[in-house]
């Protein structure tokens, strides 16, 4: 089994890992939801787009999926759909960088503008105003603060550790170029 970064079809290899993923984005997820907007799927979404690329779309998805069925469908739903991805590919081009500093920066400014991010589908499905909206944001300010910090200290203390696995997994599985 090979890895095929080229394709956005994924191997039966991938679709293994991709499961792995997605179970250790929620177990992360699980584990840490005693403690307010504390999480580890944004740091997990940035280095699984480093270890699959383009492929982190299969990851996000298949996580919110796995996420209703836990939790059932309302409007988080719709949010979860771009926040995730998004994330993911604003990581693409960046894929390449290992600082960590760099990493929890980006992944502590996540977390400030989550509840921004959040609120674009209360005006769609919840007919909100401006408003409305933007006094929803200023009430969740201080959490997405807390998120923020949150997300950097995660960022910048499991960075390297993580990467450093998944480098060591990722150059144990040949690419498919190498099978020629």
């Amino acid at each position: 089994m090979r890895l095929n970064e080229k394709s956005f079809l994924c191997t039966p290899l991938e679709i293994a890992i991709i499961g792995l993923m997605v179970a250790l984005m929620e177990v992360g997820k699980v584990a840490l939801e005693g403690i307010p907007n504390c999480e580890v799927v944004t740091l997990f979404t940035i280095l699984f787009t480093i270890f699959l690329g383009r492929k982190i779309i299969y990851v996000t998805v298949a996580f919110v999926g796995l996420e209703m069925l836990r939790h059932g469908i309302s409007i988080w739903v719709v949010m979860y759909l771009y926040i995730w991805p998004v994330i993911g590919l604003c990581a693409l081009p960046f894929r390449k960088i290992r600082n960590p500093i760099f990493w929890a920066i980006f992944s502590g400014f996540f977390g400030l503008i989550f509840g921004t991010l959040c609120s674009f589908v209360y005006p769609v499905f919840l007919g909100w105003n401006l408003k409305q909206t933007y006094a929803w944001i200023a009430a969740g300010f201080p959490w997405d603060v807390l998120h923020a910090e949150y997300n950097f200290c995660i960022a910048l203390v499991c960075f390297y550790p993580l990467n450093a696995a998944l480098k060591r997994i990722k150059a144990s599985i040949p690419k498919a170029s190498d099978e020629k």
